[in-house]
């Protein structure tokens, strides 16, 4: 689990949760309103969203899939809300899988579904092509999908790694991206995951 503090402000829709990020925990030590609201892209809502005060904790079942944003409501007082968010080290790996067993015990995982060309939940039902499912002969599983990957040395300090079905063109905002950062003394010191296009990698939101 990793444990980070994202300010958001009155007004001002801010992006907190990626889409691997499948168990997350959000509190606030603030008597101030917060406005939760799901997107399936990495857009700003243009809705509404869910309205929680400080006593509730925030989790993906509060709020579903998809990147997951935040603003502190109008009328709370003053201008912005430090919130702790805790997630799961079981984010989305280099495999397509989790990185951790503990992740793959407590939630379901985000498989890409490539007849609606989404991430999705994986379940037994999922993907089925129009073809048939359990109850027409067709299989529930799902079909394997090849992985084209993308390595950008930009320094001794940083490196990105990228990762989509084959077949994905690097403009389009379906890429897995780790940023990886490094000391003086080659040693890994930060591993953030951001998703979006692998030609946008250096100005994407990672967490």
């Amino acid at each position: 689990m990793t444990t980070h503090n994202i300010q958001v402000t009155t007004g001002i829709w801010t992006n907190i949760v990626s889409p691997v990020d499948t168990d997350f925990l959000i509190t606030w030590d603030s008597p101030k309103t917060v406005e939760f609201a799901a997107t399936e892209s990495n857009n700003v809502p243009s809705i509404t969203g869910h309205k929680f005060p400080r006593e509730k904790r925030v989790t993906r079942e509060d709020v579903g899939s998809g990147y997951v944003w935040a603003k502190l409501v109008s009328d709370s007082g003053g201008k912005n809300v430090l919130l702790t968010v805790t997630k799961s080290s079981s984010s989305m790996g280099a495999s397509g899988g989790f990185d951790s067993s503990e992740g793959v015990q407590k939630v379901a995982m985000l498989v890409w579904n490539p007849y609606a060309l989404s991430w999705e939940r994986g379940t037994k039902d999922a993907f089925s092509n129009g073809s048939g499912g359990s109850g027409s002969g067709g299989s529930s599983t799902a079909p394997a999908v090849k992985m084209t990957k993308r390595t950008d040395v930009v320094s001794d300090f940083l490196i990105y790694v990228g990762e989509a079905p084959v077949g994905t063109v690097e403009s389009a905002g379906l890429w897995s991206i780790k940023k990886i950062t490094f000391n003086q003394d080659g040693n890994p010191t930060g591993e953030f995951i951001g998703i979006g296009s692998w030609v946008n990698r250096a100005v994407l939101n990672y967490l």
